[in-house]
């Protein structure tokens, strides 16, 4: 199993990276305006999670494979903690942030607060399920099949999930979109993107693997697309220093991405040691 594991994960990674920049490279050849409407962004999104499932089936009971279930029985506190990890994470940051001077309150522009926020949370509800069956769904569990079990398990897929990402920062996504949630120009953000993703990825992938679904880290990810879109991104707030990228209360957040950390590391120990309470 581990040898099929890791060449399942070499066939993924690869079509995975290809495929963005296959992506980059037909929208520069068609000279697209609107890059996130663009064929290539489509293929950039669902290239990888068609793999993933093709990569399952093969290897059948592929639903459960890619954890596409509700989870084990007493799965229910992890859901709550996916969903309350990034609004106390926020609660924590935001004095900080409000304080330093580095994000500002700007109002709550023309559009009313909850409009905003179930558009954000429409799109990310979308777009997660995409990247959600390709990171905890397939990359994470198959990763725990080979020797990068635990947090190597973690890492990895935080650099892989990163390393998708960089198209899409580059090409795809415009420069005022990425200053405003990020306070850092797009290289600035590639080079943080490979720190803080490894780190936010542990709390991630142990919901996946205490749960055995894929949907307490979609949970996640949605919540925290939904506060980042909602508190940068709408217009509320504006980050004005690169010291925002530190304290800011969203996902590209250095200081958002160690509390993660430090739950996904709590939730590692937790579930070591039920694995050890069961044998």
């Amino acid at each position: 199993m581990t040898d099929r594991a890791i060449r399942d994960v070499i066939i993924f990674v690869t079509v995975m990276v290809v495929a963005g920049w296959i992506g980059v490279l037909i929208n520069l050849a068609m000279q697209v305006s609107e890059p996130m409407e663009s064929l290539g962004v489509l293929l950039w999104l669902l290239v990888p999670p068609i793999t993933a499932i093709l990569l399952s089936v093969r290897a059948g009971t592929w639903m459960q494979r890619l954890g596409l279930g509700l989870g084990a029985s007493g799965s229910g506190k992890w859901y709550f903690l996916a969903l309350l990890a990034t609004p106390i994470a926020v609660a924590l940051l935001l004095p900080l942030a409000l304080f330093s001077g580095a994000l500002k309150f700007v109002g709550t522009g023309q559009v009313g607060i909850v409009e905003l926020g179930v558009t954000f949370l429409i799109s990310a509800a979308i777009k997660n399920v995409f990247e959600e069956i390709c990171w905890r769904g397939f990359l994470t569990p198959r990763l725990e099949e080979t020797r990068f079990a635990g947090l190597a398990n973690h890492i990895i897929t935080g650099l892989v999930w990163a390393l998708w990402h960089v198209p899409y920062w580059l090409f795809f996504l415009s420069a005022a979109e990425i200053t405003s949630h990020a306070a850092l120009p797009v290289w600035g953000l590639i080079v943080v993107a490979f720190f803080i993703m490894p780190m936010q990825a542990i709390l991630y992938g142990e919901l996946r693997l205490i749960t055995g679904s894929v949907w307490p880290p979609y949970v996640l990810h949605t919540i925290s697309n939904v506060v980042t879109m909602l508190f940068l991104s709408g217009g509320m707030f504006e980050l004005h220093s690169p010291f925002g990228a530190l304290v800011s209360p969203g996902t590209s957040g250095i200081l958002y991405s160690i509390i993660l950390a430090g739950a996904g590391l709590w939730l590692y120990r937790k579930r070591s040691e039920l694995e050890k309470g069961a044998e």
